[in-house]
């Protein structure tokens, strides 16, 4: 089972890889969570960002009284690895998932 997993993330790898928008995505994500997270200051401020966005949507769902997505735990960004894919997936949608505290923490840093 090792063997076959394995052998399908070297497969999805090397067939993506001259897919520039695939390269260039992958890449993009890579970067930008080692951005965030290469230093504790950097990323205190990603989880302040996070956390007063998590508490707003908390607020405004139970005005609306309508449940939502994100009424768990405020999300964090997931580390990318080039080689597995399921952890790829993992890191793609945890910026997905917080992409404007992202942009905002970026923003605030630069």
């Amino acid at each position: 089972m090792c063997i076959a997993v394995h052998t399908l993330n070297l497969a999805l790898q090397n067939s993506t890889r001259p897919i520039n928008l695939v390269r260039d995505t992958l890449d993009y994500v890579r970067e930008l969570n080692n951005v965030v997270r290469a230093f504790a200051k950097r990323y205190a401020i990603f989880e302040r960002i996070t956390r007063i966005r998590h508490l707003v949507v908390n607020i405004e769902s139970q005005n609306a009284k309508e449940p939502t997505a994100a009424s768990g735990l405020p999300a964090h960004l997931c580390d990318s690895c080039p080689t597995r894919w399921t952890v790829r997936a993992n890191a793609i949608k945890s910026v997905l998932d917080n992409y404007e505290s992202v942009l905002e923490a970026v923003e605030e840093l630069c």
